[in-house]
């Protein structure tokens, strides 16, 4: 690894620069214990708890990162490890020479693995499974990923090579490749044996068959291994040589493209046939393109079909022999000896864009200028492609003998640089020539400038040069004289950084002004970084240097000065970085931000006269204290009671500098009598770097003097009144909600102490000055719902959803689980209903009426899926902040402070609505945890992160035994049986999965039920739905720009419709989306939503499945929109629909492409899986990989 790959995380952390806040990144040298500092680092493993394993020449240490201490693990024979391997169950395998041990994160301890002899170690290889092979002068040896026994792998003797090549192959256990021959280990009882010694020295491409056994691939044929793996054989049909390509094709033989033809492989049968035509001959090259392989014949160029015909279309497309491809996304150029055609990949045919060439096209070099222009050339001929013309044009003038690159010039023209030289193409494309040099031939580094002129470095010559557009005149600048320029580069202020033998040099845009970076010197700089705030960062073998926003001068980053500058780097989940190299160890710290600065004593400021001098002492904690002499510490005094004062400055004068604390001193001349703000600064850059936050202080508060002279009696009538204010506004905040807001505000904790101390800690108060709220939010709740109370189990036990709110007196953590369209929210609805109206004019009434002692407050989760959490240490303080919103919504603005009180305390209660709708899992974990006294009621489609800490009751999987409670309490009786009668009849009872389902075919039939024609299957219920939506003329509405809203949203984790969501769709068709009767969009708040989930769903498959033109193209978007990072319900909901949508070819495609990430894509896997389970067959993988590859 070179080491601008090491130094780059590194430099990414030092740059690090706040707006507001100030920074200053650093690195804290960490020692080894015993004064070990002259120790070599060998290799470093992060481990998750804040902790990291660290290999130096005397040991085996585990770092804190907190408390940046060193704990010797082991010494002696650990003191040369370089590799650490994860375990699949926590903790790190760790291997010795002859030895190898596993070290347990939770105990923090090493353990021996026994049952490996006393033999030399060769490599270890990570499996599947979680598990390793280990290779050592005593043979093969297996270590599984949850035991502390090594086995060692018997049978035949497995040989020393260097290099081995595993192949996992589920039940089978696994094929092990070596340059001595082919070896298969049995997974039940760890026994090897050797397949074959007979195959050739080369990489193996591996497929399972579905009888057992596999295919393997090489170099010189296809050969098929028995399941034993005791008899390997050639399979006929395919002449030896060389295979360019292998085309999978699912539900049908895969195709083989080799040297001799184009055969087809059926996996099953193993029967090689070929389907080349005789006209087609042998291939001497392949390339996949849409729809399809170009294959180069010996005669012509031929087209492939890759869909499952039988045999696969074959068309000719060049009726010549081809000798080269140029493939640039959908453009193809086919180069024959006398000619270049552009391939139309769709329609299968050629035109011939260059030709009637006497010479060969062989010694043409083809590129692609930067703008997407293609051209040609040879010595004097060169050729630029004219999209309008569709041919290749001859360019006037002399050409390269090879390209190297090519440069846009400001005038649109280029500049192109030869292996012969460097030539100007102009903007038209209609004239190339040759730059004529006097003081070299070789540019380096070229760069236009405004203009059209240019600058460049040129090889072996000192100094920089200057060329007008046509480089007619090239001059060298003569100020400042320096050696050879190595490098240009471009600031993002559009000036110059030139990096020369004699150091760094800084220049304007139009290099009128060049002159040296002070502090800079004679190195080779790789890249140079912009930094946010102002200045740049770049590396050399000397360390790492901050550039000023002047581009004048230059600093080296405290607490990284070293001779040798070659740092490896891991990061800590708190954002600070490890970083090691041969004989350091630091830690980096990302900025002073969170410094903490505070006066020792304040009683300097206070007095009863002016003081002309106020001396004060200060303390700064923070990780990187070590590097303050480096900051230029100063403090900044800004006057509070007039704006236009001018800031007072003074010197930090250092008085205590140790590894986590700074103390100094500070004298102020003349403050005035008031409040000041007191601010720390770093002065070591060209502007003011804030460390930590302001400091209010007052100095000489007027009538001091007088003051505590009265203090008794003014203590004394100053209590009385505010008990008075507090006890009328404490009455009178059960009925006014301002008065309760008043009570409420966190002003009352800083005018007297035991009053709002009494609101904060008595919960009969706090369920008072509730009442106000309770009223507001009362009034917001709908009446007289039509309601199905749907039964839930818990265990053995069942019963009614509405009881669950009753068991919140008994029980404080109860989680409601069930699939999308369940009925959660409308239960979640009916809690509402039943605490807020059924009989509780009042909120003491309530609260008596259940039996609880606490006030329940209801959370739709999705109402607040864009709020982050306020406190990004904290995760539970999002759900406190959204608490908070919600009293604030229905008139009771809270503190955070207060929000917190009553949450400790236990007043209030949660109900969330929909929990995995927000991805908030760490967040509610962490609340039950911090606010243990918070009874909670949640519903989601999830299970919750820790389920031993809840009381999980489960809705019915399907909507089935709910059916006709359901029709009958939205149709009444007759129509009810009716309707039930014919979902019946028809089939379509297992389709429908949700109460949502049930919905939609209630409205799709209509009033007159008796009559009505119901879908065949879920899909046809989702579009009949979507066929009921008609424009304002009543046109069907056309649903393109719906489904990639719905696609969009989706993929986004949003479920609210946009400003730009609406113009998307146009406000008509929102209209019309949105009207009564059609249950796709609605309008919750202010804002809009698809009306369910499920919908949202189905819309999005119908996006993937109707407007994809290819399962490429699906595939394609679906990576793109990173479906596969949604979490496990929407994933569910979108593939359930999509494999509907799919025929069964295309589910084969679909399954083959989630088996080549089978962890990231398992949700995927389970769904195609249930799908063909249902429909009585077993979806089977038969390729692992392609056979070959080109």
């Amino acid at each position: 690894m070179d080491m601008k790959s090491l130094v780059q995380p590194l430099i990414a952390l030092l740059m690090l620069w706040s707006g507001t806040a100030g920074a200053m990144a650093c690195a804290v040298p960490i020692s080894l214990p015993g004064g070990r500092v002259g120790s070599s680092v060998y290799e470093a493993k992060v481990l998750n708890d804040g902790k990291a394993l660290v290999s130096t020449t005397d040991g085996l240490y585990l770092f804190d990162s907190k408390s940046q201490n060193m704990k010797l693990l082991a010494d002696g024979k650990f003191g040369n490890v370089r590799e650490f391997y994860p375990a699949s169950k926590g903790g790190v395998f760790i291997a010795l020479k002859n030895e190898a041990w596993l070290f347990d994160e939770s105990e923090e301890k090493l353990v021996k693995l026994s049952g490996l002899p006393a033999a030399r170690l060769s490599d270890v290889y990570s499996r599947s499974d979680g598990g390793w092979f280990i290779t050592a002068d005593e043979g093969l040896f297996s270590l599984s990923g949850n035991s502390a026994l090594i086995k060692p792998v018997k049978g035949v003797k497995f040989p020393k090579v260097r290099e081995i090549e595993i192949f996992d192959t589920a039940e089978h256990g696994w094929l092990i490749n070596t340059s001595k021959g082919l070896f298969r280990v049995n997974p039940v009882d760890l026994t090897i044996r050797l397949v074959s010694d007979a195959l050739p020295e080369t990489k193996l491409s591996l497929q399972a068959r579905k009888t057992g056994g596999w295919l393997v691939a090489t170099g010189v044929g296809i050969f098929s291994i028995d399941p034993s793996g005791s008899e390997v054989r050639q399979l006929d049909g395919m002449p030896a040589g060389e295979i360019f390509h292998i085309s999978r094709r699912p539900g049908a033989a895969d195709l083989i493209f080799s040297e001799s033809g184009v055969y087809s492989l059926d996996p099953s049968s193993e029967i090689i046939t070929k389907v080349s035509a005789p006209e087609m001959g042998g291939i001497a090259a392949a390339e996949e393109v849409s729809d399809g392989v170009l294959a180069a014949g010996e005669k012509a160029l031929f087209h492939v079909s890759a869909r499952t015909d039988q045999p696969p279309a074959i068309n000719k497309v060049i009726d010549e022999a081809v000798v080269e491809f140029y493939v640039a996304g959908d453009e193809v150029f086919a180069l024959t000896p006398g000619a270049v055609f552009k391939v139309n990949t769709q329609q299968k045919t050629a035109n011939k864009v260059f030709g009637d060439d006497p010479e060969t096209l062989n010694s043409y070099y083809f590129f692609k200028l930067p703008d997407g222009s293609w051209a040609m050339g040879r010595n004097d001929k060169f050729f630029v492609f004219d999209n309008k013309t569709q041919s290749f044009q001859r360019v006037n003038g002399s050409a390269p003998e090879y390209v190297l690159d090519a440069v846009k010039g400001r005038d649109g023209g280029w500049v192109i640089k030869g292996g012969d030289g460097l030539y100007k193409l102009n903007a038209s494309a209609t004239q190339v020539a040759k730059v004529n040099f006097e003081v070299g031939e070789e540019v380096d580094d070229i760069f236009p400038l405004p203009g059209g002129r240019w600058v460049m470095t040129i090889k072996g010559v000192d100094g920089l040069y200057v060329s007008n557009s046509e480089f007619t005149e090239i001059v060298k600048l003569s100020t400042p004289a320096f050696g050879t320029a190595y490098t240009l580069f471009p600031r993002d202020d559009h000036g110059w950084f030139i990096n020369t033998q004699d150091g760094l040099f800084a220049a304007d845009p139009e290099f009128e002004h060049i002159n040296p970076v002070k502090g800079s010197v004679a190195e080779l700089v790789d890249t140079i970084n912009s930094r946010k705030g102002g200045g740049w960062a770049y590396s050399t073998s000397s360390g790492v240097f901050y550039i000023d926003p002047t581009a004048s001068k230059q600093e080296t980053v405290p607490g990284l000065v070293d001779s040798e500058f070659s740092l490896n780097a891991q990061s800590f989940p708190d954002k600070t970085t490890l970083m090691y190299r041969d004989n350091a160890l630091y830690l980096g710290i990302p900025d002073f931000a969170e410094a903490k600065v505070s006066m020792a004593s304040q009683a300097s400021l206070m007095g009863g006269s002016e003081k002309p001098e106020i001396i004060t002492d200060w303390v700064v904690t923070h990780p990187c204290a070590s590097v303050a002499e480096a900051l230029r510490l100063e403090l900044v005094a800004r006057y509070l009671a007039d704006d236009s004062a001018k800031d007072v400055r003074t010197r930090a004068l250092l008085s205590k500098v140790s590894s986590g604390e700074i103390g100094f001193s500070a004298r102020f001349d003349g403050l005035k009598q008031g409040d000041w703000s007191i601010q720390l600064v770093s002065t070591a850059g060209d502007s003011d770097e804030l460390i930590g936050v302001p400091v209010v202080v007052s100095v000489n508060y007027s009538y001091l003097d007088l003051a505590r002279k009265f203090w008794p009696q003014i203590a004394g009538v100053s209590a009385a009144l505010y008990l008075a204010v507090f006890l009328m506004l404490l009455v009178f905040a059960r009925w006014s909600s301002t008065a309760a807001r008043v009570i409420s505000d966190p002003v009352w904790s800083k005018v007297g102490a035991w009053p709002y101390f009494a609101l904060r800690h008595s919960r009969l108060m706090q369920v008072w000055i509730l009442e106000s709220w309770f009223k507001e939010r009362r009034a917001t709740i709908q009446q007289k719902v039509a309601f199905l109370d749907p039964p839930i189990s818990c265990g053995e036990v069942t019963g009614p959803a509405m009881k669950l709110l009753e068991r919140l007196k008994a029980m404080p953590r109860i989680w409601m689980v069930g699939n999308a369209g369940m009925g959660k929210s409308s239960v979640f609805s009916a809690w509402e209903r039943d605490f807020f109206l059924e009989g509780s004019p009042s909120l003491s009434q309530a609260v008596r009426r259940f039996g609880f002692g606490f006030v329940l407050v209801t959370l739709p989760a999705r109402q607040y899926s864009a709020v982050s959490a306020p406190v990004g240490h904290r995760p539970e303080s999002w759900v406190v902040e959204i608490i908070r919103r919600r009293l604030e919504q229905f008139g009771f603005p809270l503190s955070q402070e207060l929000t917190e009180s009553l949450l400790r305390r236990g007043t209030l209660a949660l109900a969330i609505d929909g929990a995995n709708e927000v991805d908030q899992d760490k967040a509610l974990a962490a609340f039950a945890h911090q606010y243990p006294r918070v009874r909670l009621l949640v519903t989601s489609q999830a299970l919750p992160e820790n389920e031993s800490e809840w009381e999980i009751w489960r809705l019915p999987a399907s909507i089935t035994h709910m059916r006709e409670g359901l029709l009958e309490l939205w149709l009444g009786e007759d129509r009810a049986r009716t309707l039930s009668k014919k979902i019946d009849d028809s089939g379509l009872a297992d389709a429908i999965n949700s109460g949502y389902d049930l919905r939609l075919l209630v409205d799709v039939s209509g009033s007159e039920v008796d009559r009505a024609v119901l879908p065949k299957d879920r899909v046809g219920l989702y579009r009949a739905m979507l066929t009921r939506v008609t424009s304002a003329d009543g046109r069907p509405l056309q649903l393109e720009n719906l489904k990639q809203l719905a696609w969009q949203l989706l993929c986004s984790r949003r479920r609210h419709i946009d400003a730009s969501g609406i113009d998307s769709l146009g406000s008509e068709d929102f209209k019309s989306l949105s009207r009564d009767g059609v249950k796709i969009i609605r309008k919750v708040g202010s804002s809009y939503e698809f009306r369910h989930d499920q919908m949202r769903a189905f819309l999005a498959a119908l996006w993937l499945a109707d407007e994809m033109p290819s399962m490429v193209s699906l595939k394609n978007a679906v990576l793109e929109g990173k479906a596969f990072d949604l979490n496990r319900e929407d994933q569910g909901a979108l593939w359930a629909f999509l494999i509907l949508l799919l025929e069964q070819r295309q589910r084969d495609e679909l399954w083959l492409f989630a088996n080549l990430e089978p962890d990231s894509r398992g949700v995927l896997l389970k769904a195609l899986n249930e799908e063909a389970k249902r429909e009585g067959h077993t979806m089977v993988l038969s390729f692992t990989g392609p056979l070959a590859t080109r």
